[in-house]
């Protein structure tokens, strides 16, 4: 049993509904981008795996990343993304934003490390779910624990 802070700072110990995990370097992750002005639109999907690698659903990652001119020059672009897990049970959708940095080649780098964000909706059996995502990004490898906090999961 894990104690973690929810996104608005509240204490919970809890263990995770399901633990997943994807890899964008996976050879069946789609990438597409579409720039324009300063601006670039990221799409991303891929299959999902659980503790077992077994393929357990699909997710989908439209990200929005501002500013790729770096008119401050810090090397540092703000990112926003709406991210939606497909699970055979019904859907999960939450949000994220943070600042990422560019390698040599020009890919986006998001930060190695643990965020924590609210579930926002969902359908099927997570309709009316109320709980967070806890993302650990290591380079291209993400895991994420999904915790519902308000009902049970079968």
């Amino acid at each position: 049993m894990k104690i973690l802070y929810t996104p608005n700072c509240k204490k919970v110990r809890i263990r995770p509904t399901f633990k997943l995990f994807y890899d964008l370097n996976d050879n069946v992750s789609i990438f597409s981008k579409i720039t324009f002005d300063s601006t670039m639109i990221e799409t991303i999907n891929g299959n999902l795996f659980d503790k077992t690698q077994t393929n357990v659903g699909r997710f989908a990652i439209t990200n929005t990343i501002y500013d790729i001119n770096d008119s401050n020059n810090n090397g540092l672009f703000e990112e926003a993304s709406q991210t939606t897990l497909y699970l055979q049970k019904g859907n999960i959708q939450f949000s994220t934003a943070y600042q990422v940095t560019k390698d040599s080649q020009g890919n986006y780098i998001f930060p190695s490390g643990k965020t924590v964000f609210k579930i926002l909706s969902g359908t099927g059996v997570f309709l009316n779910a109320k709980g967070f995502v806890v993302i650990n990004s290591n380079g291209t490898l993400r895991k994420i624990n999904i915790y519902i906090i308000n009902q049970k999961i079968k």
